[in-house]
Parts: C-alpha cells; sequence; structure tokens
C-alpha cells in the first residue's frame, strides 16, 4: 500500500470498526476490513498494526481475533490518525538557499508558508472525530 493510501485506508478502518461496533469479544476480521476498504488484507494489517501501536485500536491475533476500537470513536481525531500511520506532517523539505537568489531570503519564506499551513490542517483534522464521520455516513444523514 502507498503511502498515499495510509491516512484515508486507516480512517476508513476505524469508521468501519466504530459502524460494527467491534469489541474484544467480537473483533472484526482484517479480511472484512480489506473488503470494506477495497485492499489488500496485508496492507490494511500493515495500517492497523500502526493503529495498534497508537493505541487507537485493540487487535487479536488467531482464527478467532481481529480488530475494535480502544477509544470512543468522539475521542479519536483525524489528526492523531494521521499521526498514527505518516508521522509528524512534513508538506515538503526545506529547499536550498543560495546566496545569491534574485528573490532575497527566499528559502524562508517558503519554510514559513509551508509551515503555517501544516498547522492549519492538523488544527482544521483536530476538529473532525471518527464518530462526526459515522454520523457523516448515516442514511438519514444525521
Amino acid at each position: 500500500m502507498s503511502e498515499s493510501q495510509r491516512f484515508p485506508t486507516a480512517v476508513h478502518a476505524l469508521v468501519y470498526l466504530a459502524h460494527s461496533k467491534a469489541t474484544p469479544h467480537q473483533p472484526v476480521r482484517s479480511v472484512e476490513l480489506a473488503c470494506s476498504v477495497n485492499a489488500s488484507h496485508v496492507g490494511v494489517r500493515r495500517v492497523t498494526a500502526r493503529l495498534v501501536k497508537a493505541g487507537l485500536i485493540g487487535s487479536q491475533d488467531g482464527r478467532k481475533g481481529g480488530a475494535w476500537l480502544r477509544a470512543d470513536p468522539e475521542r479519536i481525531t483525524l489528526d492523531q490518525v494521521l499521526e498514527a500511520v505518516a508521522g509528524p506532517v512534513r508538506l515538503g523539505a526545506t529547499p536550498p538557499s543560495w546566496a545569491d537568489e534574485p528573490a532575497g531570503s527566499l528559502g524562508t519564506a517558503i519554510v514559513a508558508a509551508i509551515a503555517q499551513a501544516e498547522a492549519a490542517m492538523l488544527q482544521r483534522l483536530s476538529k473532525i472525530s471518527i464518530a462526526d464521520l459515522v454520523d457523516a455516513t448515516r442514511p438519514d444523514g444525521s
């Protein structure tokens, strides 16, 4: 699974687990999650392993194993999910600076713009919970 697919796959899996009301006694198997996400079960397992490591879901191996949420869906926010599956967010690397660049300290301006964009994105993601997405996917939209 490509890096660009980890975050949407993780969010989909968390919403699916919330919808299914999975528990340690009735976990959702990785094959079922993979079918829901339309991805390979190996890729889904890699993503869920990161979610387990972050403490967002629980997991049990074996024939009767699977995954479940470890926290209330209202307490799991998308910034936490992004951090769990992608690590610290970086929209780009710091560009090199040249002493003779015509635009002066262009590198510093670019770094500042990227930092502002990253902060705005994370701030917005911190306001969206898995419960919000569960609510948005209900047939009646409520």
